[in-house]
């Protein structure tokens, strides 16, 4: 493995940052990781953190250098983390310390017997969970042995919140192997056991885990796709039902979580395997599940389980049932379509006035590939005036497509004063130039955002139009914030102004070193450092160093108290 010999600090520090590398050569220097193997350009271990249990941490390093990584810390998400480096490092300092898989296992053949027993009932001893794997080994499962393993995991999961998602998936691992092993060796009836005793735990106890990697939502899913399996090879309607039962039990779960693609894979199962009575069966199932309430999950449920009835037997219903069905389950698009399809324009039209406000543009979509742009225009700007500014925005960009740039500039401006932004300031300053409006629509437009005092968004429109001085006038006119976290449009300002106006950029900056000391703090000093080397250099550009020194004794002197201000200076060099 070439790419592996040639590793480097350098490639390390790269990979994980300057900041994770530090600590991993503390990590490495203080023997916190163990057990490392290799596996190809797979490296894994368990690195010792802050917490009892250690972290499990693996990269590949392949011919482009570090390709990938993950850690079961909270940060390790991609392999980014003190732990990977502390890991990367362990191969470079001692890779001969790295086992291998194939080295366990040659190692195990070599004992006898007896041996092997002692070793087993050992480990047995030390980690009695182990037991449930030589009683799930054999050629039957006790479903039961099954079910407490599978809550056994949760409870372990819960130990370490951090780690809870990924503990439990690697606990359900072994048993989802065993609903595996054994349709592998045709034994449908108790694989069907193992992956619904799976499924029904991860959805019984699921809220409770923050599954941030969808590890639990994984093995979900494979137990699913085992159940589907299962069914394809079932011809008795007294063996279907049961398992017609758990996938779509599993399917209402989905939807009444965010969980839309869990639920597509259960919807494609069914809808793929389901025959004609049992189709009628799912449907009326689907029907009485549809939830009443009015949130957005309830309302995504509603769909997922109307869209599901519509594929079963849409084919079978008559206009009316289907558009019935389509209003009950919010299924605008499908309702408009339709009725588009049977020439009935103004119904459509009328879906359109009562839709939900995130189908509307989908509806007027629908109109306008339709043929009816003009009604799906005016039916838009009628529901453009309940406020969702995406609705003046498609309004816009119609304009703009046939060359309406004066109905475009209509709705650029709208949109606007909906929620004046430097983005918004600069898509009606490009529409109003198209339309030789701009410099008649400027002044107006500035001289309301003053009586509004938008101070922001005037900084931020003198700086998208060049106009240094302007964007000047206005930061010397707004209150100076006293948070530094809201100084960040004048910094943008005085940026901008280093160059033409350096004196007035240093006001600006002196003013955000004002609020980090107030704002007091180590890291709020050490900015407030970084801001001051910054003054100096524009201070020592224009010759005036004397200057320089006067304001940095004074700052020292005024704050003589803060040790640790007084401490980010010195390492400043300030």
């Amino acid at each position: 493995m070439d790419w592996l010999d040639d590793l480097s600090e350098e490639d390390i520090a790269d990979w994980v940052g300057e900041d994770s590398f530090a600590r991993g050569r503390e990590y490495l220097a203080e023997g916190r990781v163990l057990l490392p193997e290799r596996e190809g350009g797979l490296l894994r271990a368990r690195v010792r953190g802050s917490l009892p249990t250690p972290y499990d941490a693996e990269v590949y390093v392949g011919d482009e250098g570090i390709e990938g990584g993950y850690c079961t810390c909270p940060v390790g998400g991609r392999g980014r983390c003190k732990h990977v480096a502390a890991l990367l490092l362990t191969w470079l300092a001692q890779p001969d310390a790295f086992g291998g898989p194939e080295d366990l296992a040659t190692d195990l053949l070599g004992r006898g017997h007896d041996e092997l027993v002692a070793i087993i009932l050992r480990m047995i001893d030390r980690y009695p969970d182990l037991r449930t794997l030589i009683d799930l080994a054999g050629d039957s499962p006790d479903l039961e042995t099954v079910r407490r393993a599978a809550v056994q995991a949760f409870l372990r999961g819960g130990y370490d919140a951090w780690r809870a998602a990924d503990t439990i998936a690697e606990d359900l691992g072994p048993l989802l192997e065993v609903g595996v092993r054994h349709e592998a060796a045709g034994d449908s009836s108790a694989a069907v056991g193992v992956y619904s005793i799976l499924a029904e735990e991860i959805m019984a106890q699921y809220a409770d885990v923050a599954d941030d990697y969808q590890l639990l939502a994984a093995v979900f899913s494979e137990c699913l796709a085992g159940l589907g399996r299962a069914l394809a090879g079932l011809h008795s309607p007294a063996a279907r039902a049961p398992i017609l039962e758990r996938l779509f039990g599993a399917l209402a779960w989905a939807v009444d979580l965010p969980h839309p693609p869990i639920a597509e894979e259960v919807h494609d199962i069914l809808l793929g395997e389901a025959a004609n009575d049992e189709r009628r069966l799912l449907a009326g199932w689907a029907w009485e599940a549809l939830p009443a309430g009015a949130s957005p999950l309830d309302r995504a449920a509603r769909r997922a389980l109307g869209r599901l009835m519509l594929d079963l037997e849409g084919d079978t219903l008559t206009d009316e049932a289907y558009l019935s069905l389509c209003r009950e389950t919010g299924l605008w698009p499908e309702a408009v379509a339709r009725l588009l399809d049977r020439g009935r324009l103004d119904e459509a039209l009328e879906v359109l006035s009562e839709a939900h406000l995130d189908d509307v543009l989908i509806l007027a979509d629908l109109l306008a590939d339709a043929g009816h742009a003009r009604e799906a225009e005016a039916a838009v700007l009628e529901r453009a005036e309940e406020g969702d500014p995406r609705l003046l925005e498609w309004l816009r960009e119609r304009a703009r497509a046939k060359g309406g740039t004066r109905a475009a500039l209509e709705f650029a401006e709208r949109l606007f004063w909906w929620h004046p932004s430097v983005d918004r300031y600069r898509e009606l300053r490009d529409i109003a130039l198209d339309a030789e409006a701009w410099d008649a629509l400027r002044p107006t437009i500035l001289g309301r955002l003053e009586e509004r005092g938008e101070w922001r968004v005037l900084m931020r429109a003198a700086l998208a139009d060049g106009d240094i001085d302007a964007s000047l006038g206005y930061a010397a006119r707004a209150p100076v914030p006293p948070e530094p976290e809201n100084h960040d449009v004048r910094i943008e300002v005085a940026r901008a102004a280093e160059g033409e106006r350096p004196r007035d950029a240093i006001r600006l900056w002196l003013e955000y070193v004002d609020a980090l000391v107030r704002a007091r703090g180590r890291p709020n000093y050490a900015r407030a450092a970084r801001v001051l080397r910054r003054i100096r250099r524009l201070h020592t550009r224009l010759g005036e160093q004397a200057v320089w020194r006067t304001l940095i004794a004074d700052l020292r002197s005024t704050h003589r108290r803060l040790g640790a201000l007084q401490d980010e200076l010195s390492k400043a060099r300030l």
